[in-house]
């Protein structure tokens, strides 16, 4: 009997010490913390975070992105994905350490389709390095349904370049298109100093606020290649023509000087066909176009030139677009600026 009694005893104290010691090991446990360690890196910051948290406690931070070229894509505690809510990313702390990582996704080329803001329709993303007289190139940009009827009197714009030793932000300035006769602002174009870029690739991130609406935002990515491998980027216009002179047409031409290049192109009357001819027009640029009529004089051994004139024309001007002749002061020249491909330009031809 005594015998059964402390076989009893020792038992009960037997699972009486098994019992202590799990709830001494349970009580460890709750008590014991563990650390998180957060992968650092560029283009993002971790808010919010702390370093070290308890088994079972809800560990909760943030993840946002640094740069308008990148957006975060996974998010993963030790391995395992995590979602992100309205709070941030969060879990449940394991019984072990913890390492947070973060990969980055590039946004890539990106037109907010939805707003008023888009790449002018011949935009190739080729930029070259300065050459001779040509140190600065413009890209134009397409206002959609934006009209003098706005009253966008100021732009404020946000620029920036991915690779600042390709293009460098301060190289890039946006340049606001007014109407004529008024402040309002209708369209513009980016400004690039070509003195400063180098061979190479770089997106350009573009966001226009005006003071009384939306724009949008634009990401591209451009090239900048060397001046001799560029090929001037043009666009296809048409030009028609109104003789209502009395001199004959096959006498009568246009000299068609493009202001930066100072390159002159002479087109006859003759040259047209059915009225109409296709001109490669270069993106960017106006030209200086002047009418006139020429006879060879035999006696002189040269020709007489008479001058003419040419009817001013405002084309479509919508959502940006500027496509015009007008009148450089008195004299029979007349500067052309289109910035929409397809145009039809109208020479209506005139005497003094």
């Amino acid at each position: 009997m005594k015998k059964f009694v402390l076989s009893l005893v020792a038992v009960i104290s037997i699972i009486m010490m098994s019992v202590s010691f799990t709830a001494c090991d349970n009580a460890s446990n709750k008590s014991t913390s563990y650390s998180i360690t957060y992968q650092q890196g560029e283009n993002y910051t971790i808010t919010s975070g702390v370093n070290q948290a308890k088994a079972g406690d809800i560990v909760t931070f943030k993840v946002e992105s640094t740069s308008v070229f990148y957006t975060v894509g996974k998010v993963t505690m030790n391995g395992n994905e995590l979602s992100e809510s309205n709070l941030g990313y969060s879990f449940a702390m394991p019984k072990s350490n913890v390492e947070i990582k973060v990969e980055m996704l590039m946004v890539g080329e990106y037109d907010d389709s939805s707003d008023r803001l888009s790449w002018g329709s011949t935009v190739n993303g080729i930029i070259p390095t300065a050459h001779d007289s040509v140190t600065s190139l413009n890209i134009p940009l397409e206002f959609v349904g934006i009209t003098s009827g706005n009253y966008i009197s100021s732009i404020t714009d946000a620029i920036y370049s991915s690779n600042e030793e390709v293009i460098p932000t301060d190289a890039i300035e946006f340049v606001a298109e007014r109407v004529s006769n008024g402040n309002s602002i209708v369209g513009g174009h980016l400004a690039i100093d070509l003195t400063k870029v180098s061979e190479g690739e770089a997106y350009i991130y573009i966001s226009l606020v005006p003071n009384n609406s939306r724009l949008g935002t634009l990401i591209k990515k451009f090239t900048v290649v060397d001046s001799q491998d560029y090929q001037e980027e043009t666009m296809d216009v048409t030009f028609t023509y109104d003789n209502k002179t009395s001199y004959q047409e096959g006498n009568i031409f246009f000299n068609i000087k493009d202001t930066e290049t100072e390159v002159i192109e002479t087109i006859y009357l003759s040259e047209f066909i059915d009225g109409k001819l296709s001109f490669k027009y270069a993106v960017g640029h106006t030209y200086q176009v002047t009418c006139a009529y020429a006879v060879y004089n035999e006696d002189k051994g040269a020709y007489d030139i008479t001058n003419l004139y040419l009817s001013e024309w405002v084309g479509t001007n919508v959502g940006g677009a500027v496509n015009e002749l007008d009148r450089d002061g008195q004299s029979g020249r007349y500067i052309l600026t289109l910035t929409t491909e397809g145009v039809t330009v109208p020479f209506t031809i005139t005497e003094l």
